[in-house]
């Protein structure tokens, strides 16, 4: 039989460099993080695009693009409105990834700067994400699915959690990383 000590330990040896690898306090950390915030953006993209495109001769010409808490749609567009929020979204990683960039090789050496980047790759990722989360729901309310009806405020309010959640680890990892130099 094992032990708790010995689960702990068998536990302790795979996450501990799984931890490293994706510090945000390390050089290797911060790039892993920024090729992982990128590669999930497009992989998404890829999927919900995959999805809208398999499912667009099946939806009304005019969908609702906005729901309240009850569900009823306020704002009702053209279909081919899935199409602009995929090609908004690949601009958004573009335009996030392209500053982050900018950032980064304004100095280099700069452990700080990096990590300015990887914020911005991941705030980019989870606005993706939140909106692919929305775009799903609509669609899937629009080929006329109730059992998906889900307020896209909630999933905004999801969104607001999860980067409350990047700006503290941000901040602390700032003050690391200050505190090392």
């Amino acid at each position: 039989m094992i032990s708790p000590v010995q689960i702990y330990k068998i536990i302790q040896q795979f996450i501990a460099p799984l931890s490293t690898a994706l510090s945000g306090r390390n050089m290797r950390g911060i790039r892993n993080r920024i090729i992982l915030a990128v590669v999930v953006s497009l992989i998404s993209i890829g999927i919900d695009t995959y999805l809208v495109f398999t499912n667009y001769d099946y939806l009304p010409s005019l969908i609702g693009t906005n729901y309240g808490w009850d569900y009823a749609a306020s704002v009702v567009e053209s279909k081919s409105v899935f199409w602009d929020y995929e090609v908004q979204r690949l601009v958004l990683l573009l335009i996030f990834v392209i500053v982050g960039w900018l950032i980064r090789h304004s100095d280099t050496t700069s452990i700080i700067r990096f990590r300015t980047f990887q914020m911005l790759a991941e705030t980019a990722n989870l606005i993706i994400m939140t909106g692919i989360g929305i775009s799903i729901v609509m669609l899937y309310i629009s080929l006329g699915d109730d059992s998906k009806k889900l307020s896209e405020s909630l999933d905004c309010i999801v969104m607001l959690v999860w980067l409350g959640i990047l700006l503290v680890e941000y901040i602390f990892d700032l003050k690391f990383l200050r505190k090392g130099k």
